[in-house]
């Protein structure tokens, strides 16, 4: 890893890298836009919708996503899908 992106990472606590298994390459991302779950690191997408608003999609989960500031994400349960729209306060702070 370079000298820089290692200074970066160090300042940082809402950055982190990874290396994603099947594809060999490292990845740097924020944090707060990616799920952990057993195999490992998966990209909670922003996608909007007209009744919903604003709200987490894992793409390799396939699933919708519910964020809790103090928590992360996590799949969200049907009858929790009126609760996914994210608030303004999620994208001002980093974590």
């Amino acid at each position: 890893m370079p000298d820089e992106l290692f200074r970066v990472l160090n300042k940082d606590k809402y950055l982190f890298v990874f290396l994603k298994k099947n594809h060999g390459f490292l990845i740097v991302g924020i944090k707060k836009y990616f799920y952990f779950f057993k195999e490992g690191f998966h990209l909670v997408s922003i996608f909007e919708d007209e009744f919903l608003g604003k709200y987490g999609y894992c793409t390799e989960c396939e699933k919708p996503m519910l964020w809790d500031k103090r928590q992360g994400w996590r799949p969200a349960r049907e009858d929790e899908y009126f609760e996914l729209s994210l608030n303004k306060d999620f994208f001002k702070h980093p974590w």
